[in-house]
């Protein structure tokens, strides 16, 4: 009867935790030539995000999937950045990097605005504390470096901020999009 009773009390925490399964590998297994594989595709084949425009509300990739505001980029998933500016990078912001397992290849950090040469040193330190290679853009300069990584299938996380309205690239208004993006 306690026993029984212990163990309910236990079932409500343990539903909070997911469940590990593991499977033995087999040494007797086949390993040569002809050998039957499997690729899963929702795991292997998944779409990787790339960034197809951005504008001072956020982001929008090359699925369709706009994300408003600062967010952080991995090769497939896109989270929510709690960070108004560049001058709100601290050690507590860059808190959810010092957990990411494996680490990423490259960090790149795309800042919404021009700052001063010494705000770029003290983020470079608070950055150099993470270990993990890291680059320090523009956001414009940012989103190119994450989709050519990306596409090249690097491990590369990006933290974004989208631009402040002043630089934000918009086209004359004289000038329609098809003239600028016909090329013949």
């Amino acid at each position: 009867m306690n026993v029984t009773y212990k163990l309910c009390q236990l079932r409500q925490p343990l539903r909070n935790f997911r469940n590990l399964h593991t499977t033995r590998l087999l040494k007797n297994s086949y390993e040569g030539p002809g050998k039957t594989t499997i690729t899963f595709i929702s795991k292997e084949m998944g779409t990787r995000l790339l960034i197809s425009k951005y504008d001072k509300d956020g982001f929008v990739f090359n699925t369709g999937a706009r994300v408003i505001g600062p967010t952080v980029l991995f090769p497939r998933y896109a989270i929510g950045w709690n960070v108004y500016s560049g001058k709100d990078i601290n050690e507590e912001a860059l808190s959810l990097f010092t957990v990411l397992e494996p680490k990423p290849d490259v960090l790149i950090f795309g800042l919404e605005d021009a700052y001063h040469f010494a705000y770029y040193r003290k983020l470079q330190e608070l950055v150099k504390k993470l270990d993990i290679t890291a680059e320090i853009l523009s956001v414009r300069q940012a989103c190119v470096a994450y989709n050519f990584m990306n596409e090249d299938g690097r491990d590369v996380v990006a933290a974004l901020i989208p631009p402040t309205e002043q630089f934000v690239k918009l086209l004359p208004k004289t000038e329609s999009r098809e003239q600028i993006t016909d090329s013949r």
